[in-house]
C-alpha cells in the first residue's frame, strides 16, 4: 500500500545534541549524525480553517470530537469559532523525557522569532489563536478523589492566565500507565489526561517572558 505524502505549513527550532570532550582525548570526536541529535522541538503547524490539506482536516476533526465528548457548551462554541472560522495554528512542545525545562525558553524564543520573519513575508502564521495539547497525570485515591495533577512539561502552567477556553480528557485506555499491581487499600494512582487549551497568540511574548520567569 502506498501513501503520499502531504506538506504541512510549519515552522520549528530545534536544539541539536553538543557533546563534551576531554581535550586531551586523542580518540575523542563528534560525528555529524550525533551532532544532529535533537533534546526537543517546539513547531506550530497551521490549521487555518481555509486550509484544506488532508491532514490538517483530520487534526481539526479529531479535536472537535474530543471537544464534543468532553468539553461544556460554551468552551465547545469557542473550540469550533476559532477551527471552523478563524486562522489557528497548533503548538507542539515536546522533548526527551529527563530533559530539563530549561531547553524550553530558546525554543519558544526561536519560534516567536521565526513566526515574525513569516509574517513579514506573508506567510499564513498571523494566528488569531494557538492550540496546545499538555500531557499531565491525575492523581486520584483509590475511591476516584482527585488528589493533584502533574504536567509532564512543567513549563506549560504558564500558558494558564492567556487560555481563551480549554477541556480535559482522559487516555487512560491508550496508554500504558505503569500502573499494574497491587494496590493497597488507600493507595493513590495516576492517571494520564490531556488537556486541550485554546490560547490567545498574541499573549506569545507574555508566555515567554512567564517562562523566563519560571525557570530563574
Amino acid at each position: 500500500m502506498s501513501s503520499k505524502k502531504q506538506k504541512v505549513d510549519q515552522t520549528n527550532p530545534q536544539i541539536p545534541q553538543h557533546e563534551c570532550f576531554d581535550d586531551n582525548d586523542d580518540d575523542a570526536y563528534m560525528s555529524d549524525e550525533d551532532s544532529n541529535i535533537v533534546f526537543g522541538i517546539t513547531t506550530v503547524i497551521n490549521l487555518d480553517s481555509t486550509n484544506d490539506i488532508q491532514v490538517t482536516q483530520q487534526i481539526k476533526n479529531f479535536l472537535l470530537v474530543k471537544a464534543e465528548n468532553n468539553a461544556n457548551h460554551d468552551v465547545l462554541l469557542s473550540f469550533k469559532n476559532a477551527l471552523q472560522n478563524e486562522s489557528v495554528g497548533l503548538l507542539i512542545n515536546e522533548r526527551y523525557v529527563n530533559i530539563p525545562p530549561q531547553i524550553t525558553l530558546p525554543l519558544f524564543q526561536s519560534l516567536k522569532s521565526e513566526i515574525t520573519v513569516a509574517i513579514s513575508k506573508k506567510k499564513p502564521f498571523d494566528f488569531k489563536s494557538i492550540i496546545l495539547i499538555s500531557k499531565f497525570y491525575r492523581k486520584e485515591d483509590s475511591n476516584g478523589k482527585v488528589i493533584e495533577e502533574i504536567l509532564t512539561n512543567s513549563e506549560e502552567e504558564v500558558f494558564a492566565p492567556f487560555t481563551i477556553a480549554s477541556f480535559d480528557y482522559c487516555v487512560k485506555t491508550e496508554a500504558d500507565t505503569g500502573l499494574d499491581g497491587n494496590w493497597e487499600e488507600g493507595d493513590s494512582v495516576l492517571i494520564p489526561y490531556r488537556k486541550v487549551s485554546l490560547i490567545n497568540s498574541s499573549k506569545l511574548t507574555n508566555i515567554i517572558d512567564s517562562i523566563k520567569e519560571l525557570l530563574e
